[in-house]
């Protein structure tokens, strides 16, 4: 990448709120080289720990410096100094032969998948972004067998959230949804996968 291309993903970069660098960086295990380590142990970022320069310049030198640049296609990406990131759930998909197979959900193509994640993340406000984590965070935690505590904590996110999630997992169900029917596919979702 030019030194050009650099400055323009830069400014591209400081367009972004704070919040959607930081789950960028968080996600993908970057921050400042001084602040890293104590970063990594927090259990949330705040303002005051990282600004928004620093966070764009993690992000400009990860992608010019710390991934190979052949074959870069977000999000399938190879690192040159460790190892892939890997989703370890993801390889369980085709153990379950019925998982894909259920008339009760949509089956979406990955592309349909992607451009309705692309619609759907531009009704997003930040506490919907946000909850899309603490969602995600719900569904990895260990669970009883009633899920009472699961389905507790569901019920409070935002609906688009649950969409956005549902719609991400291949989980959404057919014909007409609340909250009460996005809540139980996520339960279905986590008994099949955990």
């Amino acid at each position: 990448m030019s030194d050009v291309d650099k400055k323009t993903f830069q400014k591209q970069l400081m367009k972004c709120k704070w919040v959607s660098l930081a789950y960028v960086c968080n996600d993908l295990m970057e921050f400042p080289k001084d602040e890293a380590h104590r970063l990594k142990l927090q259990s949330s970022l705040s303002t005051r720990d990282v600004t928004k320069r620093m966070l764009v310049d993690v992000l400009v030198d990860w992608r010019c410096e710390r991934i190979l640049q052949e074959q870069f296609i977000w999000p399938q990406f190879k690192p040159k100094h460790k190892p892939p990131p890997s989703i370890p759930w993801l390889s369980l998909h085709d153990v379950h032969a019925n998982y894909t197979q259920n008339n009760d959900r949509h089956t979406i193509s990955p592309q349909y998948r992607l451009e309705l994640l692309t619609e759907l993340t531009k009704q997003l406000n930040l506490h919907s972004s946000l909850s899309i984590g603490h969602i995600h965070r719900f569904l990895t935690q260990p669970t009883d067998e009633a899920n009472a505590k699961l389905r507790t904590n569901l019920h409070r996110m935002p609906f688009i959230s649950l969409v956005f999630v549902c719609v991400d997992i291949d989980r959404l169900p057919v014909g007409r949804y609340g909250k009460a029917e996005l809540v139980q596919a996520l339960i279905e979702w986590v008994r099949v996968i955990l």
